[in-house]
């Protein structure tokens, strides 16, 4: 049986399901989802890159910012929580180099990977690792809890406004699966309303529900420390704006993007982009305040990545590798400036970070504010500060 059978015997039996439950079957379900089963999702075998597949280099500006988050809490002992750790290789790469850079604090870190797919690594060299196929055992830490695209893969609510806010039900028909709107819940239209949203007719989007969830476990077991997310996505005032009126769904499938969801089930990925705003006000009522959100090109500059892609940026256009090719397109391209970094904090001193020198406008200020970050003008001071 296939992933697009099994769907289907399950709506014939059922009925109609909502798309938060099409796409949590396509990437989740324990047999044949895309990421918990056989198929191998990232690198040049799989369908798309993340940037620890890239260069480990990312993994060693990402320690820099956490051994700096680690002294602010006073705490000899630090856990880091990694959720979506996938095969374990941005968690080795963090290891090695608190171990190398770091020695003293090395034998004081214990890493949590949480995972629904655990497929660990055939090498493995760090004792000091914990895998767990969900966070809702943790209680009571002191720790940097760390996401790397993670929020974008969780299964979201599709829903659209015409005269009132509908949601896109999946049904099948003669072997094709086929969208029915319906009314949309109460606690969908609350999800706007929460944000001060007001979408206009004709418009499409997708509601993370389970983003929402995430962002309260963590606040629940978490009595100090930071979060770190870093993910592809805007702030409400970005994600909602005429030219995204479709939404932000994408797929990946054998490092091609197309955006139909309903091809391939269970062999491609599915994505949308992450609504910073919405982890910010959640995350607020939930008691994780806000430190800082920027882009994650502003984030791995901000802690030296310029000086340590020197030798790279020598190399002459034509002689660049691949792999090369990759890591300033990752590090320099739309990809960086696309990803956002969002961190929060909770019953730590209110501190400026080194990733955050240079800030995007807060998240939950509108965009047409005057409230603007002390950083209006990025572009002109990142050049300004390069040269």
């Amino acid at each position: 049986m296939t992933c697009k059978d099994h769907i289907e015997q399950f709506i014939r039996k059922y009925g109609p399901v909502s798309f938060r439950e099409y796409m949590n079957f396509c990437l989740y379900n324990p047999l044949y989802g895309y990421y918990t089963g056989s198929h191998t999702a990232i690198g040049a075998n799989g369908d798309f890159y993340t940037m620890p597949c890239v260069s480990s280099l990312y993994g060693e500006l990402l320690t820099k910012q956490i051994v700096e988050l680690w002294k602010i809490p006073g705490s000899d002992t630090m856990s880091i929580v990694e959720y979506g750790g996938a095969n374990g290789k941005l968690c080795n790469d963090i290891m090695n180099c608190i171990q190398q850079t770091y020695p003293d604090l090395y034998p004081f870190v214990h890493y949590y990977i949480i995972d629904v797919s655990i497929k660990k690594p055939i090498l493995w060299s760090h004792k000091n690792v914990e895998w767990l196929t969900s966070g809702k055992s943790l209680r009571h830490l002191t720790a940097i809890v760390l996401s790397n695209e993670l929020i974008d893969n969780f299964p979201v609510h599709r829903v659209f406004m015409k005269n009132e806010l509908l949601e896109i039900f999946v049904d099948t028909r003669n072997g094709t699966f086929v969208e029915k709107p319906q009314p949309a819940s109460a606690s969908l239209n609350q999800y706007f309303r929460e944000l001060g949203i007001i979408l206009p007719n004709g418009f499409k989007t997708e509601i993370n529900i389970p983003a929402i969830q995430w962002i309260n476990e963590v606040a629940g077991f978490l009595d100090r420390g930071f979060v770190i997310t870093i993910d592809y996505g805007f702030d409400s005032g970005e994600l909602y704006q005429p030219h995204r009126r479709e939404g932000t769904l994408v797929c990946y499938h054998r490092h091609k993007i197309n955006y139909d969801p309903y091809i391939n089930p269970g062999k491609q990925d599915i994505t949308t982009h992450v609504n910073f705003s919405a982890l910010a006000h959640w995350g607020e009522m939930a008691g994780l305040n806000f430190n800082g959100y920027t882009n994650q090109h502003y984030f791995l500059r901000s802690l030296g990545l310029c000086s340590s892609l020197r030798p790279v940026q020598k190399i002459a256009a034509e002689k660049i590798t691949i792999q090369e090719n990759l890591l300033l397109t990752h590090f320099f391209g739309d990809f960086a400036l696309k990803m956002k970094v969002l961190i929060q904090q909770k019953a730590v001193p209110v501190t400026h970070l080194s990733g955050m020198n240079f800030q995007l406008r807060h998240p939950l200020i509108p965009v047409n504010s005057k409230n603007h970050s002390r950083h209006n003008n990025l572009l002109h001071v990142f050049k300004t500060a390069a040269k």
